[in-house]
């Protein structure tokens, strides 16, 4: 089922779909809050909780939505032999309760039931979308009602109206809403008598909390209410591990797993700023832990380093929040990877927003656009450029057609209807710092005759100011953008944080060698020595 299902369920899903995942619908609910709170929109924000979700699922309903989706019949009557009278039995304090026969639910543990689930919810989110008397919050010409990450649903809509759609749908698939679980957030909104009678929501709360994160209204809050309370948990954690007999590998081991997921779920899920002294009150806290509350005898950049070169791979949290805020950058140069909150980034500028990447420097207001979320992205990758200087290395990652310094491109329209074609970065028509010929692009993308004198143009400009004295190597992390916009494939959030380990051990490394006149540098670069 898995191939099929990105083509069967809506991108409104992201719950146990291939090349779909958590942090799509967070950031997607992010850029509404901030359009919402920017219009100064009247709106409701409702977090739905489903009493037993999994166990609720009908399964004649189950049957009728796959046969619907097109499934083959005896496709669907496999599942229904899986589902054919099943039992059960209860064990309380060792005692066994007679069989029970189930009647509806998806299966605990299998790895079919979210796939089951996903089919069983997604009539109900094509019901809310085609609703016109259900009005979402519009963005970049398109309109955004409901998001899900498998049985966790958030709407941005009118609220009666829902309540009796949910009602409905109840009925005929099982489906039932948890009214005190469910969280309500409103903006401009004040809920009427009736309102309040029939829904003991908490109308005036704050903020809400989404797939592990809490959504508040004043976005200003976003740094404060997630990190400032993961943080208590995270050093009192700390604290009470201090007291267990646990050796120094151990103690390393028990922050790569437990404080770095919690902290990069969040690096991964919300586009804010970190100031420096939080990364030093971590590494303080960790430091601590890691000695016993003892002198430290290796410096902390020490243990950062992999094994091989003297080190014990303690995690630089400060790289890995680095390359969580670079991740969108590179889904934007991905055109196989699709999101709804892709869309609504790429819809806020009126050239393509990836041709921003390679003119860091050029003009500062070129790195800025409407929404703060994109906003601190390409500010991180801004500081990535200049700490490793790497203004050469990203032109790139320019478009021939949006480049400010091609004249051309400004003057002749032809160049933009080549990004219609495919010639959109520079280093899809570059290998190793070589321009491809025109009868190369010509087969790869279409070209005419009439864009050789353009052709001839841009491989001018590109010779006289883009090839210059680069390396015939760029550094990992552009090659990781090169691989998204020639492959289309995306290996990750581990590829992008090794790849800002590699320039900052690379330029430490030449640091360290400029200082050091005793001719034995090269050999012992990979040695913790040169870093005392």
């Amino acid at each position: 089922m898995e191939p099929v299902m990105p083509l069967l369920i809506d991108k409104d899903q992201t719950g146990f779909i291939k090349n779909r995942q958590t942090q799509d619908n967070i950031r997607r609910a992010l850029h509404i809050i901030e359009q919402i709170n920017k219009d100064q929109i009247g709106a409701i924000i409702l977090s739905l909780d489903a009493e037993k979700a999994f166990d609720s699922v009908g399964w004649e309903f189950l049957y009728l939505a796959m046969k619907r989706f097109n499934f083959n019949k005896d496709f669907i009557h496999c599942i229904q032999a899986l589902y054919t009278l099943p039992t059960a039995r209860i064990k309380v304090n060792g005692s066994l309760s007679d069989s029970i026969t189930l009647q509806r639910g998806c299966r605990q543990g299998c790895p079919l039931s979210p796939n089951l689930f996903n089919l069983f919810i997604e009539p109900l989110a094509q019901a809310i979308r085609q609703e016109i008397g259900l009005e979402g919050i519009s963005m970049g010409g398109e309109e955004y009602k409901i998001s899900l990450y498998a049985d966790d649903v958030l709407i941005t809509i009118s609220l009666p109206l829902l309540m009796k759609m949910l009602e409905i749908y109840g009925e005929y698939s099982g489906y039932a809403l948890n009214i005190h679980k469910t969280q309500v957030m409103t903006f401009n909104y004040t809920p009427t008598e009736e309102l309040n009678a029939m829904y003991s929501f908490n109308w005036n709360a704050p903020f809400i909390k989404y797939l592990g994160v809490s959504l508040p209204k004043d976005m200003s809050q976003l740094f404060n209410i997630n990190y400032n309370c993961i943080n208590k948990k995270i050093y009192d954690d700390l604290d009470g591990w201090s007291l267990l007999p646990l050796d120094f590998g151990s103690r390393i081991r028990s922050i790569k797993m437990n404080i770095l997921p919690r902290l990069l779920y969040l690096f991964l899920s919300l586009p804010v700023e970190i100031p420096l002294k939080q990364f030093r009150e971590w590494n303080k806290h960790i430091s601590r832990f890691i000695w016993n509350k003892q002198r430290p005898r290796v410096k902390f950049p020490t243990l950062q380093l992999p094994e091989e070169r003297g080190g014990k791979a303690l995690p630089s949290l400060r790289d890995y929040y680095l390359a969580a805020q670079l991740r969108p950058l590179v889904y934007w140069c991905n055109s196989s990877y699709v999101a709804k909150w892709k869309t609504m980034e790429l819809s806020l500028t009126d050239t393509p927003i990836q041709s921003l990447l390679g003119c860091v420097g050029m003009e500062k207001k070129i790195l800025y656009t409407e929404s703060q979320w994109v906003n601190c992205s390409l500010k991180v990758w801004g500081e990535v450029v200049k700490k490793f200087e790497l203004q050469k290395q990203i032109k790139l990652l320019r478009w021939p057609a949006y480049d400010p310094e091609f004249t051309p491109a400004s003057l002749d329209h032809r160049f933009k209807q080549w990004t219609f074609y495919g010639v959109t970065a520079v280093c899809k028509i570059v290998k190793k710092w070589e321009l491809n010929n025109f009868n190369h692009l010509c087969q790869m993308y279409g070209l005419g005759g009439q864009d050789f004198y353009r052709y001839l143009q841009f491989r001018d400009y590109f010779c006289k100011k883009l090839k210059g004295c680069n390396p015939a190597e760029p550094p990992a992390i552009i090659h990781i953008f090169m691989d998204a916009y020639n492959s289309g494939n995306i290996k990750g959030l581990v590829l992008i944080e090794e790849g800002l380990y590699r320039l900052c051990k690379t330029t430490m490394g030449k640091r360290v060698e400029h200082c050091d006149n005793r001719g034995h540098v090269a050999e012992r670069l990979g040695n913790t020595v040169i870093f005392h």
